[in-house]
């Protein structure tokens, strides 16, 4: 191989900067003191400066030096002696570098005087501030270089090889091949014994023989002359070696497989983009973020510009795409905002909308959250606009499979749903009218049906018609009927009407089981962020490996926010296979506590996620009391499936079928008046204060005719002072407690007669806290304490005394007047809560007496004759 110095490398690694560059070498002379200067100057650096201010000295223009400025004795000053000595050592790696460049000057002269007339492509190569290196010729008896494999059929056609000072270039009859510096990589192939070395550039790669090691030894070196520009690495072995990652930009031709025509700019590997980078399309696309092995993979955004846009600033508005890619599509978590103003949050598969995902309309009225599949509504979702919402099951962007309708005007629609119309199923109207049967559309009766006047008055028969539109309908072979019944009392007769519409509104026939809704956001969170594939086995160690390494790459991909994690969120709690035990429990509610502290552990955006579309279905126009079950089942369910979440992590925690079981008390203890927790309460809990607001909406509408009759009879009967209010209520006299403060004794009647809220005050008080805490087993514990202190008042200030046994016609109407005068609002929903969400109530025995007795009292404030 011929080269212009031999090899570099002795003055290569003294001598620090960049190589000359040679602007007009074509003439063949170059200036030796301008050369000198020059290099001297791109050098020395800080020193150039005053080197460039010798150089042009009168004695270093006579072939003067440093050397002999130097040996002068007549410096005396330290520092100026030092910076000389400094010089000297520098000079003389200069002179050998020197020596080097004059030789690459020539050789350039005549590599471009010899082959520019003759071929076409050196006349393209050729450019100020390119030398030549090395060169082989192809024909040469000499050669020792073959290619023998490549891209463009260079291994055919090639005649020259040659390195130049910013790049390797393969050159053909016509055409060539460039390498451009430093986006080359020259990889050293070990195979069958022969010299290989294989060429990397952006658009090429060629494989390169070489007769002997020597040869390629030396091809190495001259092709890593532009290592004087990067900064070195240092390999296992403590040598210097090029960067194998590497920083720069490249424009690809239009026969590129991958980037046709973009230009990128960023980071690289073995001629890929790999690492942080950008990248432009011709029409106008931008993507900024992460690429591996040559494709488009990891965080990041990409911009599209919208044809048919307004243009602002010169430019069309564009759709700015960002989550996780994959082989250049979004797959993964990712946010999508429109030129429209639309926006899409959510799980993507091949940049098309699939899994869970959030769609927000330009006008911020319509909001679909559910289920997609290849960018179609396909599953269940809840799609709201101004004036109704839809909750249901999808298919191909259409209502399609069951479903429910509820209109701001209060209009409930629920049934079967057949490419986007309603067939089959339930309407209730404003006025209390329910029609069961077929439809041609939402409001629109068209076939057999049954409607229900009255609880008790109904029609059946062919009925034809807008119910809602006309107020009117066609009947058909219709039969009026009238149910009959014997309920026994009045009470029991007003509330057995109350049930039965309560059973026509919310009969179960054409609801989405709960456990069909949001199966798509536990799917992804078990698959993605437990790594447990569908269908499969859970092994803890994966699933706890999963979440640790979720946590690690967050910490690292926020450390600049400042974001602060609790370190033991990276580490496997100790004995999370041991037996199911107090301890145990107490283990799993600390994890949960501190997990629900960090919001981006992925189990609480799952936790955040759960309780953003339970408030997206049920809040605003959907609080309605035809949607109450719905809503009670479905949060039931999303408690039930979270649990389950938390047994991959804890599996000694009881299974779903057992979560409300009671948390064992430790060896030797007994709390007989206390309530114990059960294995779910810390992810009940957790649930019920973030939906608190929104699942108390729902109760209280379901319940607010009942809940309006009790408040206004409860405000009634407290317009009564305590003694009368007793009487009314057949309290015995016996059991009527009230503390005197001391004073004159001849006023005590006059006290006890006109006293109000003074008897049972600490148990009044107590109950009035019910409404202050969240938990069903927390209400049942302030339940539990108001019956203390019934006993403790009637102990201490009644005339009974503290051996008053109780019995339930002692204690009802005595619990009826705690609660009469607590005047708790809304207690018809309190009650349905606790009733709905503490399955384990009928083993607390003592409790459940006391849950009934609140129960019977709230009844017999609504249902009694004797008031208005």
């Amino acid at each position: 191989m011929t080269t212009g110095a031999g090899a570099c490398k002795d003055a290569g690694h003294a001598v620090r900067g960049s190589p000359p560059n040679f602007s007009e070498v074509e003439d063949g002379v170059v200036s030796n003191h301008f050369v000198a200067k020059h290099f001297t100057i791109s050098c020395l650096g800080s020193c150039a400066y005053t080197l460039e201010y010798a150089l042009s000295h009168p004695i270093i223009q006579m072939n003067a030096s440093p050397l002999t400025i130097a040996r002068c004795n007549a410096i005396k000053d330290s520092e100026t002696k030092a910076t000389l000595i400094e010089w000297t050592h520098k000079w003389r790696a200069l002179e050998q570098w020197m020596g080097k460049v004059g030789t690459y000057a020539d050789e350039t002269f005549n590599f471009w005087r010899e082959r520019c007339p003759q071929n076409d492509a050196y006349t393209t190569l050729k450019k100020p501030g390119r030398f030549v290196v090395s060169h082989d010729e192809k024909s040469s008896a000499e050669c020792q270089v073959k290619l023998v494999q490549g891209t463009s059929g260079t291994n055919k056609t090639w005649q020259s090889l040659v390195v130049f000072n910013d790049s390797i270039a393969v050159i053909e009859r016509k055409e060539y091949s460039l390498f451009e510096f430093p986006l080359v990589w020259v990889n050293p192939v070990t195979h069958d014994m022969k010299h290989l070395v294989r060429l990397l550039s952006p658009e090429n790669d060629v494989t390169v023989e070489f007769s002997s090691a020597q040869a390629k030894t030396d091809f190495a070196q001259s092709a890593g002359l532009w290592r004087r520009r990067v900064p070195l690495e240092k390999t296992r072995d403590g040598t210097a070696a090029l960067p194998v990652r590497r920083q720069g930009s490249h424009s690809f031709s239009a026969k590129h497989p991958t980037f046709s025509s973009c230009r990128y700019e960023g980071g690289w590997i073995d001629a890929k983009p790999h690492g942080s980078g950008k990248l432009y399309w011709p029409d106008g696309r931008m993507y900024i973020g992460r690429f591996r092995d040559g494709v488009i993979q990891g965080l990041g955004t990409m911009r599209v510009p919208v044809e048919g846009t307004a243009m602002v600033d010169g430019r069309r508005l564009v759709d700015t795409m960002t989550g996780v890619w994959k082989n250049g599509k979004l797959n993964g978590l990712a946010l999508v905002q429109y030129a429209s103003g639309s926006s899409y949050e959510g799980y993507m598969k091949e940049s098309l909308k699939h899994g869970h995902g959030v769609l927000r309309a330009s006008n911020s009225h319509n909001l679909y959250v559910g289920a997609w599949r290849d960018d179609k509504k396909q599953g269940y979702g809840v799609f709201s606009t101004q004036r109704e919402r839809y909750l249901g099951m999808w298919f191909d962007d259409l209502r399609h499979g069951l479903g429910a309708v509820v209109t701001i005007d209060g209009v409930f629609h629920e049934g079967l749903f057949e490419k986007d119309r309603l067939v089959k199923g339930k309407l209730l109207c404003t006025d209390g009218t329910i029609y069961d049967g077929e439809f041609n559309g939402t409001g629109i009766c068209n076939g057999k049906g049954t409607l229900y006047v009255t609880p008790s008055d109904k029609i059946e028969g062919m009925m034809f018609g807008n119910l809602l539109a006309a107020g009117q309908l066609k009947l058909s072979n219709a039969v009026y009927s009238k149910t009959t019944f014997n309920p026994g009392t009045p009470v029991t007769s007003s509330l057995l009407e109350d049930y039965d519409r309560s059973v026509l509104l919310n009969s179960s026939t054409w609801t989405v089981p709960a456990d069909q809704k949001w199966t798509e956001m536990f799917e992804q969170f078990i698959s993605e962020e437990l790594g447990i594939p569908h269908g499969a086995r859970p092994d803890t160690t994966t699933v706890w490996s999963a979440i640790a390494a979720s946590m690690s790459k967050i910490k690292m991909a926020d450390c600049s926010l400042g974001i602060a994690f609790d370190d033991r969120l990276e580490k496997v709690p100790t004995d999370v296979d041991a037996e199911w035990t107090a301890v145990y429990y107490e283990m799993g509610c600390d994890f949960w506590t501190m997990a629900m502290a960090s919001k981006f552990h992925p189990l609480s955006r799952l936790v955040q996620g759960l309780v953003e579309v339970f408030a997206s279905s049920y809040n605003n126009i959907a609080a309605h009391k035809s949607l109450v079950d719905h809503a009670v089942v479905e949060f039931r369910s999303i408690v039930r499936r979270t649990y389950s979440v938390m047994r991959y992590l804890f599996p000694s925690l009881p299974p779903e079928s057992e979560m409300h079981s009671f948390v064992p008390l430790p060896i030797g203890e007994d709390r007989p008046s206390e309530i114990p927790p059960t294995a779910c309460d810390f992810v009940l809990g957790d649930f019920l204060s973030r939906s608190y607001a929104v699942l108390q909406t729902v109760y209280a509408v379901g319940c607010e005719e009942m809940d309006a009759r009790y408040w206004e009879r409860a405000t009634l009967l407290n317009t009564r002072s305590d003694v009368t209010l007793l009487d009314f209520l057949d309290v015995k006299r016996h059991l009527w407690p009230i503390e005197i403060q001391e004073g004159n004794v001849l006023d005590t009647p006059m006290i006890c007669a006109t006293a109000k809220k003074q008897y049972y005050k600490s148990a009044i008080n107590t109950l009035q806290l019910l409404n202050s805490v969240f938990t069903p087993t927390a209400k049942l514990r302030v339940l539990n304490d108001t019956f203390a202190e019934v006993n403790k008042c009637v102990s201490l200030h009644a005339s009974a005394g503290d051996k008053h046994v109780w019995n339930t016609d002692d204690l009802f109407p005595v619990f009826l007047f705690v609660v009469v005068r607590a005047q708790l609002q809304r207690l018809g929903a309190t009650i349905r809560m606790i009733d709905d969400l503490t399955p384990q109530l009928n083993r607390l025995g003592q409790i459940e007496l006391m849950f009934t007795t609140l129960k019977a009292s709230y009844y017999q404030i609504i249902k009694e004759k004797s008031l208005p």
